[in-house]
């Protein structure tokens, strides 16, 4: 949870809020939390910096290794979503129910399916370099 001073009611959002995370992103009235978390469709600019990532799929957590599904609990459909400043510029990705940071730190694990770590490190490579340039 946000500390208090940070729970008033955010603005507009087009997305709903993403189930599990109990409609937090839409309490703290300032800086980031304030403005509106939309969906990133495969056109968005930063899916195509380096990499073409028009066929994106569920990059699982390091769950996937012990339980086999690449979800955990209810977290089944993998979401891309961003939040956006003033001008439309993209501040922040988010990648619901997926684990890029266990894609990469599983990189050079035999059990741990390539085409995840594949994605994981491409999707990772693309937000850089959009970082940088944009």
């Amino acid at each position: 949870m946000y500390p208090q001073h940070h729970q008033s009611q955010c603005v507009g959002h087009p997305v709903p809020a993403f189930p599990g995370y109990g409609g937090d992103w839409r309490k703290g009235g300032r800086g980031i939390f304030s403005l509106a978390i939309r969906r990133l469709t495969r056109l968005d600019p930063i899916f195509h910096v380096i990499y073409d990532l028009d066929q994106r799929y569920q990059v699982p957590g390091a769950q996937y290794l012990r339980s086999g599904p690449t979800y955990e609990q209810d977290g089944v459909t993998p979401r891309w979503r961003g939040i956006y400043d003033d001008q439309g510029r993209l501040m922040a990705a988010i990648c619901h129910n997926m684990d890029l940071g266990d894609s990469w730190e599983h990189a050079d694990n035999p059990q741990y399916d390539q085409e995840f770590s594949a994605l994981g490190i491409r999707i990772g490579a693309n937000y850089v370099i959009y970082a940088m340039t944009h």
